[in-house]
């Protein structure tokens, strides 16, 4: 049993959300995104006790003033918090 709890846990694909998420500490709105950067550039805009807490996409951006956020991007997944809507053409789609 515990060899298939360990291969469950080696074969979990980081950054895929859990149904669960806390709320942005700078917005207050549940993140669109999960998301992992690199440590560094993390530690450098989010410091201390705020790093283990969660602070969403466009507010990271904000921090950073929007200076080498996608090159610290390592991977990026929709979490499907709100739904994507289709416009009456089907041309495209909007938040």
């Amino acid at each position: 049993m515990n060899d298939i709890i360990a291969k469950l846990e080696i074969d979990w694909p980081d950054a895929v959300s859990d149904g669960l998420s806390l709320p942005c500490k700078d917005c207050g709105q549940e993140p669109r995104f999960d998301y992992r950067v690199e440590d560094d550039f993390w530690h450098r805009h989010v410091a201390g006790d705020e790093a283990r807490g969660v602070i969403c996409l466009p507010c990271l951006d904000a921090r950073c003033n929007g200076i080498d956020l996608a090159v610290a991007l390592i991977e990026i997944q929709w979490t499907g918090t709100r739904p994507l809507h289709r416009n009456p053409q089907g041309t495209g789609v909007k938040p």
